[in-house]
């Protein structure tokens, strides 16, 4: 985690999502999933009360969009039932 500096946010959260050289396998979904958890968990930590997700590994790294977004929703949602504020 690294503060906004120039940009319009106090703070950036770092990930590294999975690439996809082939397929996308129950290991890669897992791995998408752990980047949205861990990136939630840094902001309870830091008492951060709000975020905002991009698409991750969508591009370059080629998740099928699509896939990623319902596991990023999933992921999201799945924190906030075990996970006050």
């Amino acid at each position: 985690m690294t503060k906004g500096y120039n940009l319009p946010a106090k703070y950036i959260i770092h990930t590294v999502g999975p690439i996809i050289y082939e397929e996308v396998t129950d290991k890669k979904k897992e791995e998408l999933k752990n980047c949205y958890i861990h990136s939630l968990q840094l902001a309870k930590e830091n008492n951060i009360k709000e975020i905002a997700f991009p698409c991750i590994s969508t591009g370059e790294f080629r998740f099928p969009k699509e896939e990623a977004c319902q596991i990023a929703i999933k992921a999201v949602k799945e924190y906030l039932a075990k996970n006050e504020n």
